[in-house]
């Protein structure tokens, strides 16, 4: 009687703990985005990214060196723990790509229940807190990143899991816990080191510099094996901004809001249409921020804001521009949003019918890669069907490896030395190493980046003679949309 009486209660307990909806919700919160991520698993095409992740997994599951941090030939691919997660995975039997973007959609269906979670904290009901969730989920940009197996999403799941331990009361443990996962972000990405400011301000402004302390040596600790790793190396976590191809000096204020337009969805045509578009973004992002930033004296606010602040000036000088960099300001953004304007229902109207109508036709834009994709595979099919054994050179040679290894392709990929040993070699040759093999695949901005060896493209910087004279050494057999095949006719005799 006594063990059935346990039962009866233990089974009481959890129906009463599942009508919580701060227990349901995020369950339901978390089902439906990783439900909604599975129903777009096969409608995004492979990425370079994720084919060189699975890649670096997979090279750790068969051949191990788990110690190494590094692990990859490819320098954009470090730090090591998105790497590990994958790896193991693939241990168990998974696919590497599939394993990728395993890794990748449990951790960033994570993201909108810590939104939940968060909203919840600022006293906002159950129903307007689940307003966040559903403004993230919308976002097109969002739903590819959440889905391909790349690392932006799982690196901001921590970063949002610190902010939650740094909101709390905070206890030794607590700064400990948040100081934990905010380098876990960083040993996913290193881009996460740019909200470590924002944490320092915060706690510096409240001028308690015994908590100050205690968060800061934690964070330096934990993450003491990269920096030292990267001190030890020419290459490490600042390897993005120290390599002699960046070329800085060119500010843009308006890119970063560009590249939020992309993720939210928006595209255009017209370029004045998109001006004018990119400055209306500009103001309401800026003004949110510092609207909220005035109205709600917390914490976790302050942090939002000056993490925003941050990202937003460094994007605008950092010559590299690619949306998913701007993934922060735009998570952040929409909590701000909720917890300033959920109570005005104009507003989060007037915005779920705006990110609804983006999103058919960025998810529409999102899913139209897979014809680039399968028109490389043709070219390297018809390759190997009439040249067997031969070596393609390439800037994205897990691309091809990937292509070769799932079509039993009898062709090998070569690494373009863009770093490690033979980077000064090629640097120093005319033909930048290109006609050492029997063909070569490319895109136009990749074929620009080696003989201009600067990114953004300085035309001033470019070897144009060099070029014309390897092009002349070339013959193109394929021109895709985006991808140019081309034969090597005249191979360059190799003088060390």
């Amino acid at each position: 009687m006594k063990k059935s009486g346990k039962k009866a209660e233990l089974k009481f307990f959890f129906k009463e703990k599942l009508r919580d909806p701060d227990v349901f919700l995020p369950i339901l919160i978390f089902s439906i985005t990783y439900l909604i991520k599975s129903l777009f698993f096969t409608h995004f095409a492979f990425t370079y990214d994720e084919l060189a992740y699975s890649a670096t997994a997979a090279n750790l599951a068969e051949n191990g060196g788990w110690l190494n941090l590094f692990n990859s030939e490819d320098l954009f691919f470090f730090p090591p723990l998105f790497n590990w997660l994958s790896g193991l995975l693939i241990i168990c039997g998974i696919e590497r790509v599939i394993a990728v973007r395993t890794v990748t959609m449990i951790f960033s269906s994570g993201i909108p229940v810590l939104i939940y979670i968060l909203s919840r904290n600022f006293d906002l009901t159950p129903r307007r807190a689940l307003i966040g969730p559903i403004f993230w989920t919308l976002m097109p940009g969002i739903i590819f990143f959440s889905t391909v197996g790349q690392v932006e999403t799982p690196f901001l799941f921590f970063v949002l899991l610190s902010a939650l331990f740094f909101q709390k009361e905070q206890t030794v443990k607590n700064l400990i816990l948040s100081a934990l996962f905010l380098s876990c972000g960083i040993w996913i990405k290193e881009t996460a080191i740019g909200f470590a400011p924002a944490f320092f301000l915060v706690l510096a402004l409240e001028k308690d510099f015994k908590k100050l302390l205690q968060w800061t040596g934690s964070f330096i600790l934990l993450c003491s094996p990269l920096f030292i790793r990267s001190f030890l190396s020419h290459y490490g976590l600042f390897y993005e901004l120290s390599n002699d191809i960046i070329i800085w000096g060119n500010i843009d204020v308006l890119s970063p809001f560009e590249n939020i337009l992309g993720l939210i969805g928006f595209s255009t045509f017209n370029p004045n249409l998109f001006l004018l578009v990119s400055i209306l973004c500009l103001i309401a992002v800026i003004g949110v921020n510092i609207y909220v930033f005035f109205r709600e004296s917390h914490r976790t606010t302050r942090f939002m804001v000056l993490s925003n602040l941050i990202f937003l000036i460094f994007f605008s000088v950092f010559p590299k521009q690619f949306d998913y960099y701007l993934l922060g300001v735009v998570l952040f953004t929409v909590i701000l949003t909720v917890v300033a304007f959920s109570k005005q229902k104009i507003v989060m109207i007037v915005l779920a019918i705006f990110l609804t109508t983006l999103s058919v036709s960025g998810l529409e834009q999102r899913t139209e890669k897979w014809d680039t994709y399968l028109e490389v595979v043709k070219m390297l099919s018809k390759i190997a069907e009439n040249d067997p054994g031969v070596t393609i050179g390439t800037p994205f040679p897990e691309t091809v490896r990937y292509i070769a290894e799932k079509n039993q392709l009898d062709i090998k990929a070569a690494n373009l030395p863009f770093t490690g040993p033979h980077k000064k070699i090629c640097e120093q040759r005319k033909d930048k190493c290109i006609t050492d093999y029997d063909y070569f695949l490319t895109d136009d901005l990749f074929f620009l980046v080696l003989f201009c060896r600067s990114w953004p493209i300085i035309k001033e910087n470019c070897d144009l003679e060099a070029m014309k004279e390897t092009i002349l050494k070339l013959e193109k057999i394929n021109d895709g949309k985006v991808f140019k095949l081309y034969r090597v006719t005249q191979p360059e005799e190799q003088t060390y």
